[in-house]
């Protein structure tokens, strides 16, 4: 089984007498929700580079539209057809990628007197049903 997972957690239920609320005890109770948010959180992520801001940091959830992944000819006679005025956001952004995201991780780059935020977000489901 490659993909089998087994995580030992020492309780150690002796440490702190009879209570029950050392760490240990709290971990061996919330494990199993813990490492579920944490592999749902891998269902979708980006690495982004933006103009830098120091309001982006890990933590924050940031609202995401990605275009269509369309060819730009078949785009442009959509919106012909159109008249310029999108009947709904369907028709121009990627529902399934767009939606809120959460900021994990944020580089801060100062290159050649200009400033940068590479950031990595994740999101943990989908806009749409499959």
């Amino acid at each position: 089984m490659p993909k089998s997972h087994l995580e030992h957690t020492s309780v150690n239920n002796l440490a702190f007498g009879v209570e029950d609320d050392s760490y240990n005890k709290l971990k061996e109770k919330t494990n199993g929700k813990t490492r579920a948010i944490e592999e749902a959180l891998e269902t979708a992520s980006h690495d982004i580079k933006l103009f830098g801001d120091f309001d982006l940091n890990p933590g924050t959830v940031i609202n995401l539209k990605f275009p269509k992944a369309v060819d730009p000819a078949v785009m442009k006679k959509l919106l012909a057809n159109m008249k310029n005025k999108p009947k709904s956001q369907r028709d121009l952004w990627d529902k399934h990628l767009s939606g809120r995201h959460l900021i994990t991780s944020v580089n801060h780059l100062f290159e050649d007197g200009e400033y940068f935020s590479e950031i990595r977000v994740k999101k943990d489901s989908f806009n749409i049903d499959l």
